[in-house]
């Protein structure tokens, strides 16, 4: 493999794109070459299609496209000695699953894996080449990443289908900090050493020091909403959840800071008239470790280098190739005869005028997470379906033969097995149609193909995030009824799933499978159906909804170690944690469908809201008892003489503006103990309701 370009990673699917020159060679004695020529390079599309050419595809790949501009890039050459090289330009969208717990110092371990789609080890053998296997282009750049190194690894496959050849690279990349130190780090440092311009202010001085710290709170929120959406939502701590995590912590910290300051101060000065706190100025530091990027490896291997020019191939030798894919081998020929009177309009069993019985085992290579807003999840699947056909018993001692030729699997009869629940489908093709079609002696035919499959999944989301689902996958035949297909699992192993199965936000619990039939006007329709089995996980919405929202709301309760008549700051801070958790519940809808149910997550937000609001009603009410006689007063000064200050300091003065005041103050206090405690009720309530329906809600085969 010749690397051309590596894409950059992209973290959100955990995936990365290569452009490569895919370049295989074998030997083939069926094309030995006479005459003086060293060799010839086949650019005819139809002759190149009756040459053979392993099935070679890439396992862990999402999407890949073969460049055809402006003619297509393959190259198909054969030596004089019968060698054989094949090369083809080709884009990769390949899986990568990525840690993230030490993000954005994070290094990542991606590989390629290339194997055989149908044909086992007895008959294709992959090796890397001895010389150079993989190389990189001098001047090779990845974007956020250094290439530490690479490896070329063998591997072998076993699956029920048979044992299977295959290779592995794998680039160990580690990620350059210079982008986060100057988009994330920076800001939020600056951002933190804002908030401690509060400790410099007056105590009194609420507006300043109420919206100092309201929005650098703020800021610090939107600028960890952008990070969340560049990254997977994973459930376990990242190096980053910490930083940020501190970074509000500490400016958190400001705020409560000021409140107890201005409480401290506006308490001495209604008791002793003034206040003499004096307080040490203390040196603040921030000195952050300097960034030493590590020097970049860059791969200084040389680029395939073709030393003998292009040859045109002479007629002489196009007619001889000719002759020889004409007369075809043992195999084509014996093939070609059980096809001469077959008819691929008639299943198999038509003839005993009973239905072909099609055994069905799915290998599940990756599945894909659910997507809620749309209720649809993505699997890549091996599709493999058996079937005995009578008419395709082999007259030799073969064990087996298998079909590569599209043209020959046109000609024999296969299930129409379509998905009942799929919105949208793909047969992979990528570097040759992934399908195998293997025909054994007896008549029993072996027909599986790779497909990347986007089912819809009606999802209950009255629980989310704390919500369990079940998902299935429906085939069926769409044309042939059950008196001529009947569908099974296969005994054995029906639904194959890799070890290290792993599905984005969900724990997979389990999964069944069932036989079904299914009526339509047009007839009675055999077919199969799984069952899926997911729990989602708790930790990406724990960290990333409850516990702002949790801050939040505590933010608010700061308003009530104001001082009743401290309007600008009291208004300020309601409106704006008001405004926030709006942000944040709106953020929250765009990921979910428009149901009309409620959830649990309404639930949560519906009460952080109530709390809030309910702290911005407090204060108008506290507000207008202590300026009530105020404003009476001074309306009726004409009629009766203004009080003395040591008038309307005795508490005998009912009818003065101190009487109000105090009752203002003692509902602050009595609010300072009320929402916290009613907000501890309710998450006393409301997470073991929750957490106990979700565990609750495992399958019955799990029970």
């Amino acid at each position: 493999m010749f690397i051309n370009s590596f894409g950059s990673l992209n973290a959100a699917n955990m995936d990365f794109s290569i452009d490569v020159f895919l370049r295989q060679s074998w030997h083939d004695p069926r094309l030995v070459l006479p005459g003086p020529r060293e060799r010839v390079a086949i650019t005819n599309p139809q002759m190149l299609a009756r040459l053979w050419k392993p099935d070679t595809y890439f396992s862990n790949m999402k999407d890949g496209d073969i460049h055809r501009v402006s003619m297509p890039n393959v190259l198909y050459r054969i030596y004089k000695t019968g060698d054989v090289l094949y090369s083809m330009r080709l884009t990769l969208r390949l899986s990568c699953h990525m840690e993230f717990r030490e993000y954005p110092l994070d290094s990542q371990v991606c590989g390629v894996h290339v194997t055989s789609y149908a044909n086992t080890d007895d008959l294709v053998r992959y090796r890397w080449l001895a010389d150079r296997p993989i190389d990189l282009p001098e001047a090779l750049e990845i974007a956020q990443f250094d290439l530490l190194g690479f490896s070329a690894n063998e591997t072998s496959h076993v699956y029920v289908t048979g044992n299977f050849s295959g290779l592995l690279a794998e680039f160990k990349l580690r990620r350059q900090s210079g982008y986060h130190v100057l988009q994330t780090y920076v800001p939020t440092v600056l951002i933190v050493i804002v908030s401690w311009v509060s400790f410099w202010l007056d105590p009194n001085a609420v507006p300043g020091r109420v919206t100092l710290g309201v929005t650098t709170l703020l800021t610090l929120t939107t600028l960890a909403s952008g990070i969340r959406a560049s990254l997977p939502p994973v459930s376990y701590v990242k190096a980053i959840d910490v930083w940020i995590g501190t970074c509000m912590i500490l400016v958190f910290s400001a705020l409560m800071e000021f409140t107890v300051v201005n409480w401290l101060f506006n308490k001495k000065v209604t008791h002793h008239g003034q206040s003499s706190f004096k307080i040490r100025k203390s040196g603040v530091s921030n000195s952050a470790p300097p960034w030493n990027p590590t020097k970049r490896l860059t791969a200084s291997m040389k680029m395939w280098r073709d030393a003998g020019a292009g040859y045109v191939a002479s007629t002489a030798l196009i007619v001889m190739i000719s002759a020889r894919l004409a007369h075809g081998s043992a195999q084509s020929q014996m093939l070609a005869e059980l096809l001469q009177d077959y008819d691929v309009n008639e299943w198999p069993h038509a003839e005993y005028k009973h239905p072909t019985t099609v055994r069905v085992q799915m290998f599940i290579n990756s599945f894909g997470s659910l997507n809620a807003a749309n209720m649809d999840y993505t699997i890549d699947v091996f599709l493999r379906q058996r079937w005995m056909d009578p008419r395709l018993r082999l007259r030799s001692g073969q064990k087996h033969i298998t079909v590569s030729n599209p043209e020959m699997r046109g000609r024999i009869w296969k299930p129409d097995t379509f998905f009942n629940n799929v919105k949208d489908a793909e047969v992979h093709q990528v570097s040759m149609p992934n399908i195998l079609l293997r025909i054994g002696n007896t008549g029993d035919v072996l027909y599986s193909m790779r497909i990347t499959l986007k089912l819809s999944c009606i999802l209950q989301l009255e629980n989310f995030p704390f919500d369990a689902q079940q998902c299935n996958t429906l085939l069926a035949s769409y044309a042939n009824t059950d008196d001529v297909i009947k569908y099974r699992w296969e005994e054995n192993v029906p639904i194959d799933l890799p070890d290290n199965l792993e599905i984005a936000q969900y724990d997979l619990l389990g999964h069944s499978t069932h036989e079904r039939k299914q009526e339509f006007v047009t007839g009675n329709f055999s077919g199969l159906l799984i069952k899926f089995s997911l729990r989602r996980q708790n930790g990406y919405h724990v960290l990333q909804t409850y516990v702002p929202t949790i801050l939040i709301v505590s933010i608010s309760w700061v308003s009530f170690w104001l001082d009743p008549n401290a309007v600008p700051g009291r208004v300020s801070l309601g409106v704006t944690t008001l405004l926030t958790l709006t942000t944040l519940a709106s953020g929250i809808r765009a990921s979910l469908p428009p149901v009309s149910y409620v959830k649990a997550i309404d639930v949560w937000i519906g009460t952080c809201m109530i709390m809030v609001f309910g702290a911005l009603l407090e204060f108008t009410l506290v507000n207008w008892l202590a300026n009530k006689k105020v404003i009476e007063h001074s309306q009726t000064m004409f009629k009766i003489p203004r009080l003395t200050k040591a008038q309307e300091e005795e508490p005998s003065a009912a009818a003065s503006p101190k009487t109000y005041i105090t009752y203002a103050r003692a509902l602050d206090r009595l609010c300072r103990v009320l929402f916290p405690g009613g907000f501890l009720i309710f998450n006393l309530v409301y997470w073991p309701y929750y957490l106990v329906h979700q565990y609750m809600a495992l399958p019955q085969s799990l029970v």
